[in-house]
């Protein structure tokens, strides 16, 4: 088991489609706010040879907390998980 109390493969899974979600929304060209992480926004531009680039801007949110954020020093998973 991991932090969150579900055994890997689960975590996995759940991980995995909150992966797909999260590139189909930055395809979409859509600005998420992903705290800690941050505000992340994907251009796309068309480079000389015709070729689609992808610019992803990550903008981090340095500053005094939210009130209502809950913040935890604790790592996502441990050394080798």
């Amino acid at each position: 088991m991991i932090a969150s109390g579900v055994k890997k493969p689960v975590a996995r899974d759940v991980s995995e489609a909150v992966l797909k979600v999260l590139g189909e929304a930055l395809d979409a060209g859509e600005t998420m706010t992903l705290p800690p992480l941050g505000k992340i926004r994907v251009t796309k531009h068309l480079d000389k040879q015709g070729g689609e680039v992808l610019q992803v801007k990550i903008k981090r949110l340095t500053g005094p907390e939210k009130k209502d954020e809950k913040t935890d020093d604790t790592p996502l998973a441990e050394g080798e998980e």
